[in-house]
């Protein structure tokens, strides 16, 4: 039995089967994890075993296809021993399977499979399987080829070999790609004989600890209990995607940010043609970056690129500021637009080697500014309509 339970969360909120939110293919993020995978003691089919000198071992497999790619992800326990076990033992948790996955995945199913020794090698195969799944990279998208079926078909053949293992538990859940198909929520899935968990049809709960039924911890029965999470934003605000320095993309759109502000201290006009080029390059880079960004639905790159965009051009409102109604550069005007610079909501983004430029030039201009190229102004309000064109024209490009 495989099925979504009623669940209360962290607040102590109760939440039935399917209340909550419904995966959309290219809409949402998914993320998967195995709360909690308990052995007990009283379960039927463990007490079968409970006396003979045997480990148990849990494995969870996801399977999908993403594009032409086969993907896996594999998460393998560590045996356990049962002589001399109490209870329950809790021989897996927070097993982390997907974490914001867009939910382009087809024919995903998630297979969980509890086994125990038939002989004592099995203790090294599963540490050999461990160090090459520890080894493999985090499961995104962009990640996804370099792990793949076959790789997770080999496992289970080392594991679950005639002859090596017994077969407790083998249980397939598949996740359809069809809108409100895929719920958000908490699923078990049990490991005992069919006369003992089909009691447990209704009224199982989850309460962010434990498995419960009748308000009692289920003791009679060995299960997995499956968290899936289903999202709309892979960050909680847009402007979290700028301070997630794993992404290239981040990186290259603050590059640009801080390339902007030159515009904003600069004296000779001789360098304006090599600032305006490089801001271009550099939010070309970014761009291009973000679109190739296989972990983002294309909803969510627009509007990063769009945030990027709006912040940029708030800060080339600053830096006119620097022009006066003549087209003229002053020490007054660059003071000026450098002290807004300074007090804007994307301060946090300048670097400290500027803000001490910066904040010596609004306290003395006169003192910290060289003296200025004669046709400064002109060059200046050129390069500043160029690059606010470009800005406001640029454009992504769904690569989906």
């Amino acid at each position: 039995m495989f099925k979504i339970i009623f669940y209360k969360d962290e607040n102590n909120n109760y939440h039935k089967p399917c209340s909550g939110n419904k995966a959309i293919f290219s809409g949402s993020y998914v993320s998967m994890s195995v709360e909690k995978f308990t052995i007990n003691k009283e379960d039927s089919l463990i007490r079968q075993i409970v006396d003979s000198d045997k480990h148990v071992f849990a494995t969870v497999t996801l399977n999908a296809d993403y594009k032409q790619n086969k993907t896996s992800i594999v998460k393998v326990s560590n045996p356990y021993s049962l002589n001399n076990m109490e209870n329950n033992v809790d021989i897996a948790t927070e097993w982390q399977l997907l974490d914001r996955i867009p939910w382009y995945l087809k024919n995903a199913e998630l297979q969980i499979k509890l086994g125990y020794e038939a002989e004592s090698s099995i203790d090294s195969v599963i540490s050999s399987v461990n160090s090459i799944v520890s080894a493999s990279p985090v499961f995104t998208l962009s990640t996804a080829a370099h792990f793949g079926m076959a790789t997770a078909s080999g496992f289970d053949k080392l594991l679950f070999q005639q002859d090596r293992t017994v077969t407790l538990l083998n249980s397939i859940r598949q996740f359809p790609l069809q809108s409100n198909k895929l719920c958000e929520g908490y699923y078990v899935v049990f490991s005992a004989e069919n006369n003992t968990y089909r009691k447990y049809d209704k009224n199982v709960i989850w309460d962010v600890n434990n498995l419960k039924y009748g308000n009692q911890p289920i003791d009679d029965a060995s299960y997995a209990v499956i968290n899936v999470r289903i999202t709309d934003h892979y960050y909680n605000s847009t402007e979290d995607a700028f301070n997630d320095d794993n992404r290239e993309w981040s990186k290259k759109y603050n590059e640009v940010h801080s390339k902007m502000v030159d515009l904003a201290t600069v004296t000779d006009s001789n360098k304006l043609n090599d600032i305006e080029s490089d801001i271009r390059n550099r939010l070309s880079e970014a761009r291009t970056l973000l679109e190739s960004d296989s972990d983002l639905m294309q909803k969510e790159k627009e509007d990063i690129h769009k945030y990027a965009k709006k912040r940029e051009l708030d800060l080339i409102d600053d830096i006119s500021k620097r022009l006066t109604p003549s087209n003229q550069v002053t020490e007054e005007s660059t003071a000026k637009a450098l002290s807004d610079i300074l007090k804007s909501s994307n301060s946090n983004l300048l670097e400290d080697s500027f803000k001490d430029t910066a904040k010596a030039i609004v306290k003395n201009p006169d003192k910290n500014l060289p003296e200025f190229s004669s046709d400064l102004g002109k060059e200046l309000n050129t390069s500043i309509n160029n690059i606010e064109k470009v800005i406001s024209n640029d454009r992504m490009v769904d690569q989906k």
